[in-house]
């Protein structure tokens, strides 16, 4: 189990109480989003984040890049590799981009 915790109460205080996001869902280009699936995202990034990203994160902290002037070259930590596969395999990083260039259209 992973050391990370996230506040997703925080989360969701920024997201529809301060910033009052929830009024863009539902309309426009968003007419695909709501309240309820930006909640589920948020639940999902955190589940990801503490069991795919947190552990890798202690390792490429103690271990970080190497980088090599006369190769040119950076040699990343195995862990650092490991959780950048399991980022682009999770599709997670298509979140933000709109539709139109492959991305989920979720609105910021």
């Amino acid at each position: 189990m992973s050391h990370y915790r996230s506040n997703l109460r925080d989360l969701e205080f920024n997201l529809f109480e301060l910033l009052g996001r929830a009024e863009t869902y539902g309309r426009g280009a968003f007419t695909d989003t709501t309240r309820e699936t930006a909640r589920d995202l948020l639940a999902e990034v955190e589940r990801f984040a503490v069991e795919q990203l947190a552990d890798p994160a202690i390792e490429v902290d103690r271990t970080p890049p190497v980088y090599d002037p006369e190769g040119r070259s950076v040699t990343l930590p195995e862990p650092f590799r490991k959780a950048y596969r399991a980022w682009m395999e999770s599709g997670w990083y298509l979140i933000g981009p709109p539709q139109s260039l492959g991305g989920a259209g979720v609105p910021p």
